[in-house]
């Protein structure tokens, strides 16, 4: 019997948070022939709505709805399953109770018993509070998960996000970020994995979510130059799990 392909899962807090961060490392896997499955925290209901007219937010199952549309459509870009979501409150990862988000990431570690786990680093990209309490559950499960899995955190370079942190800070946003300018970002000598990135793929899984686009271009998603970087290669740190070999160049290499 042919043995079974390998699986990668990218735990996400919301839907276009694997377009930005991970789509390379996504896309590459599935072209090599790996399982590769996109499980969302949330379905990003809380998010602005750039469809409408004037922009603003719709009501929150409108929104959940179309941005789970647009997370499927991304990950059919990628190559990847359907996504999968927990239906956890967008915005209010850090007031679960206590071993909630741990108990439903190792349920979900069962299910898919992936090799690799991708998730968004300690940072949170952007200090997002789900992003924070998404990485530090994940980061838990992965450990008392049976066969513990290669956990690599997507990681940006230092100071990327300021901008971004300083548009959600200054914004209706603010409560879901430190009132302080956090460090973000790492250095390079820091980073485990560099891949370089299909640009045209990268670029069509992030457009996928067009509510989230004001412009409907991949380039507004962020302050100006921040997706530019991001489309040039992507950054991974091994958080836990099987190290990486010398000179990988992908996210399952030196796994059997």
């Amino acid at each position: 019997m042919p043995a079974r392909p390998a699986s990668v899962l990218a735990v996400i807090p919301h839907p276009d948070d694997e377009s930005y961060a991970m789509a390379g490392a996504l896309h590459a896997a599935a072209r090599a022939g790996a399982r590769v499955h996109v499980l969302s925290a949330t379905r990003g209901e809380r998010g602005d709505d750039f469809t409408i007219a004037p922009p603003g937010r719709a009501g929150p199952s409108d929104l959940g709805a179309r941005r789970s549309r647009e997370l499927a459509a991304s990950c059919a870009v990628l190559g990847a399953s359907p996504p999968t979501f927990l239906d956890l409150p967008d915005g209010g990862l850090t007031a679960l109770p206590a071993g909630r988000l741990e108990a439903a990431l190792i349920d979900a570690l069962r299910e898919f018993s992936p090799r690799v786990v991708l998730g968004i680093g300690p940072d949170g990209a952007y200090g997002h509070a789900d992003h924070l309490a998404l990485a530090g559950a994940l980061i838990q499960a992965a450990s008392w998960a049976m066969a513990a899995p290669r956990l690599l955190w997507a990681a940006f370079p230092r100071g990327l996000f300021d901008p971004q942190w300083r548009r959600m800070a200054g914004g209706g946003d603010a409560a879901l970020v430190a009132a302080a300018a956090p460090r973000l970002g790492v250095d390079s000598v820091t980073v485990d994995l560099t891949l370089p990135v299909d640009a045209a793929v990268k670029r069509a899984s992030i457009e996928a979510h067009r509510s989230q686009l004001p412009d409907g271009h991949a380039e507004s998603l962020f302050p100006p130059g921040i997706v530019a970087a991001l489309l040039r290669e992507e950054w991974y740190r091994l958080a836990s799990g099987p190290p990486l070999p010398a000179g990988a160049a992908g996210v399952l290499d030196g796994l059997a």
